[in-house]
């Protein structure tokens, strides 16, 4: 487990009502009671409104503390949410009172790594986490949640038990059974368990491309012979006036792209 606390801010930079600092780490308790000016020892999943102290002692604002005890968080460290007003001078002097305390700045996409390292989440729903970020679809924001709450992860746990089952009784067949022939029916049931895991995996293949597609997208290029009606046909996909229309052959010089989603899936439309 890491020893170092670290917090940034989890919402996005600028102003707004409510902005979210989030701390992790053994010291995050600490430095709450120092933000705070309280000495009272928090419970988990415990919800406080607090007075935020400046240097000197002043009233800088009043946060809503949310307090989760390792290893019942996302990191699996103590972690302290503090959601106060959102403004970047307010939210810059919180961070850098943390500092002060002892906290440094947490890198990018450190809470993920640091929840992957506490075995609070698999690789693959550490990387969904990314994936679900980024997505521009709704199909793909389902995929990668699924993917989070560890679908893919435990077919592949699935497997590899099914595996394990299947050599076992391999094994148990050519060194202690006392039987000159092979069992039968322990043949044919791990047969069986070898043919569903293949199964299995044919399936994780399929929707590991069907997932790269919701995620990635497409990119599509529109071409033909000049003055055809490309650029009418870019425009009539997008909804809107993307590209030039004339009837002058050679109006569309540069390529235009436009990002739309076309059945479900992100799809960027070049029109050359």
């Amino acid at each position: 487990m890491e020893t170092q606390t670290i917090v940034s801010q989890a919402t996005p930079m600028g102003q707004s009502s409510v902005a979210l600092i989030r701390i992790s780490g053994p010291g995050s308790f600490d430095i709450a009671k120092k933000l705070t000016g309280t000495k009272k020892d928090r419970r988990h999943h415990e919800v406080a409104i607090l007075f935020i102290k400046s240097n000197e002692g002043e009233d800088l604002d009043r946060g809503l503390f949310t307090f989760f005890i390792s290893p019942n968080s996302y990191t699996g460290e103590d972690i302290v949410e503090i959601s106060c007003h959102g403004n970047q001078l307010i939210v810059g002097i919180i961070i850098s009172r943390c500092i002060q305390f002892g906290a440094r700045i947490a890198e990018p996409g450190e809470y993920t790594k640091r929840a992957f390292l506490n075995n609070k989440i698999s690789l693959s729903q550490a990387e969904s986490v990314g994936a679900l970020i980024s997505s521009k679809s709704e199909e793909a924001i389902i995929q990668n949640i699924k993917n989070i709450e560890g679908g893919s992860s435990k077919r592949v746990i699935n497997i590899k038990n099914d595996l394990v089952k299947a050599l076992s009784n391999i094994e148990h067949e050519l060194d202690v059974s006392e039987h000159e022939l092979f069992d039968k029916n322990i043949i044919e049931k791990t047969t069986k368990l070898i043919e569903n895991n293949i199964l299995e995996c044919k399936y994780l293949l399929d929707s590991f491309a069907a997932g790269t597609a919701y995620s990635n997208g497409f990119r599509v290029a529109i071409v033909g012979r000049p003055n055809v009606g490309k650029s009418t046909l870019m425009n009539a996909l997008v909804g809107i006036n993307k590209s030039i229309i004339n009837s002058e052959p050679g109006t569309t010089r540069d390529v235009v792209s436009h990002e739309v989603t076309l059945g479900g899936l992100p799809v960027t439309l070049l029109d050359t």
